[in-house]
This record gives C-alpha cells, structure tokens and sequence, in this order.
C-alpha cells in the first residue's frame, strides 16, 4: 500500500514544465473569452457562491441554475448562453425543492438535472468526472454545499484546501465545464476585506476563478451581492429578495472606493438594517463617538451612500452605494483625491 501510494504521488507530481516565449504568447489568437453571464459567471473554472447562514443561497441557487438551462435573465443580466446544468442539492430533499420552485412560481424543464445524494471527498470528484464524461452537454455545474461534498477529509489547512479545490478547478478546465460551489461565511464580519469573512483558509478563495457574495441584513429584502474574479473587474450589485421568493435587480454594477470610516458605516448598516448613529458607534471597532458618526452621516447622505430610515434619527444603507456617475470614485474623509 505504502508503494502505491508513493507511485500515485509520483505520478501527480510529474513534470508538466512548458516554457513558450512571452511574444509568441502575445502573437497567438487564444479566441474571444467564454463569459456565461457578464461581469457575474465566467463559463469554465471554478466559483464559489458564498453568504451567511439563511440568507437566501438556496433560492439563488435554484433560480441560478434554472435561468441558465433555460436561457432566461438572470439579476437583469442576460445569458450569453444555455445548457443543460447538473443541480447537487446535498442539504435537501426532493419535497422542499418542488416546494421552492412553487415558490418562485417557475415550472422547470428537463435541461436541468437534480440530485439530493451523491459521493463525497475523493469518491465524489471521480463520480462527478465520469457523469460529466458520459452527459457532456452539461457545461455547468452547482454544489450545495462545499462542506457538505467535502466531508469525510481528514486534513485541514491551508495546502489541503488548495489541493482540494484546485483539483476540482483542474477538472472544470479539463471538461470545459462551470463548477460552482456553495458556502458559509463566518459570523465575524472583517472591517477591511469583506472577503476575508469567507468560512476557512484563504486558500478556497485562492483557488477559485471567481467569488460571489451575498450580504444581506436579517428581516430585509434588499442585499448586496460582491462579485471578484480572475476574468472581470471587481463590481457589485444590489440585489433584491421579492414577494415570490426570486433574486432580481436591474442588472446595474457599480465600482466604489470608499475611506475605511465610511466603508465600516456602510458595512454596519447593510448587515444590520436600520441603526442610530449610537447604535452604529457600538458595532465598529474601538472607541466611536456618536456625535463624529452622526457627522460622518450627514456627509455620507449627501454623496448618495445612506438615507434617513423608518423613524426619526434611524439611518440605512441606500440601494445604490455609487454617489455619483463615474464608473469609479474615491471618497476620503476631510480631504480631496489630490491633498
């Protein structure tokens, strides 16, 4: 056993150096780039599609993988193509996804493909490899959820995770496939990188091609969605949770720079909805004066980024954070972009 196992770690890391010039690279015609959905999904690699527990990830992802085999717009952006999608709902049953796409009041075609069971770890990745060898019109992909498809693994870490997950993007590119995982992030929220709330080491966010994540406040409808990937500028997108139970917006990204005081407020108040200034000042980070937040608040009003909430003295995050036309912008607090 202990030979094989070396002759299978051998045979992983054997020699795959291809060395080409840096003009011959920029003298070849590699094809327009495959995007399945515009500044959102690339259409081969891998992505992971992450949100904190219960804000709607379920609902995202069936009307995701619905759109895409059928062609319909999906968030107010539209398809570049269709195929047929292979759905693993690993946390649920058949009864509560007809009960969903009730719900939403879709009726689905047979272009999308569901299972509530299948392998996991090592086993799950060779069964997924052959299905998609035997079915390959299925060009795209979703698991839910990587923890669920994951388990059984019995190491941890930084270089597992990558290996892991790059072992999954390796297959997407082999089969020309779109692999897109759910997942958590953790409670704590990070006051520099949003990204950096993804659940577990960085290196699941290293590994993949394109990250999307849902920020939603508790009892709102209203929710952002942040959008980073290796084949399109960063953007975000406000996103809406309708009466029937769908993910919709107009389709409108924006890209903004924020000063760390002003990105922390906005942040706060997408997480938690309706808030005093008080209230604000006890939710950031070391000591905050009220009065400066109220302050702070009435600048960021007038730049478009909040508005006066519900009741007297509440404040809330408005739904487009751009303050002005301009693709991007720079806010700072008491000082111009020049000094």
């Amino acid at each position: 056993m202990e030979n094989d196992n070396k002759h299978q770690k051998g045979h992983i890391n054997q020699s795959k150096i291809d060395i080409k010039t840096a003009r011959s690279i920029y003298d070849t015609d590699y094809g327009e780039e495959q995007t399945l959905i515009e500044g959102l999904l690339p259409a081969i690699g891998l992505v992971l599609l992450c949100g904190p527990f219960k804000c709607g990830k379920s609902f995202f992802s069936q009307l995701l993988m619905h759109c895409i085999s059928t062609a319909t717009d999906f968030l107010g952006k539209k398809l570049k193509t269709t195929c047929q999608c292979l759905y693993l709902a690993l946390e649920d049953t058949e009864r509560r996804i007809k009960k969903r796409f009730e719900k939403m009041e879709i009726i689905p075609t047979d272009n999308l493909l569901i299972s509530t069971k299948w392998s996991y770890f090592k086993k799950g990745i060779e069964d997924l490899r052959k299905y998609l060898v035997s079915n390959p019109k299925i060009k795209a992909v979703l698991i839910d959820t990587l923890g669920m498809f994951s388990r059984f693994r019995e190491d941890s870490g930084y270089q597992a995770d990558y290996d892991f997950m790059s072992e999954l993007r390796n297959l997407a590119f082999e089969l020309n496939v779109l692999i897109i995982f759910t997942h958590h992030t953790r409670k704590l929220r990070d006051e520099y990188d949003i990204y950096n709330e993804v659940s577990g080491s960085v290196a699941n966010m290293g590994a993949a091609d394109t990250i999307l994540l849902i920020k939603r406040p508790r009892c709102s409808s209203e929710a952002t969605l942040y959008c980073i990937s290796r084949d399109f500028e960063e953007n975000i997108i406000k996103i809406q949770f309708d009466n029937k139970c769908r993910w919709n917006s107009d389709g409108t990204s924006t890209r903004i720079i924020l000063s760390p005081e002003r990105q922390r407020i906005l942040d706060v108040l997408i997480e938690h909805g309706e808030l005093r200034p008080k209230e604000i000042a006890e939710k950031l980070p070391g000591k905050n004066i009220p009065k400066n937040i109220s302050n702070l608040l009435a600048s960021m009003k007038e730049e478009g980024l909040v508005k006066n909430g519900s009741k007297r003295g509440l404040w809330k995050a408005v739904e487009e954070t751009n303050p002005s036309k301009n693709e991007e912008n720079v806010i700072n607090d008491g000082e111009s972009n020049g000094g």
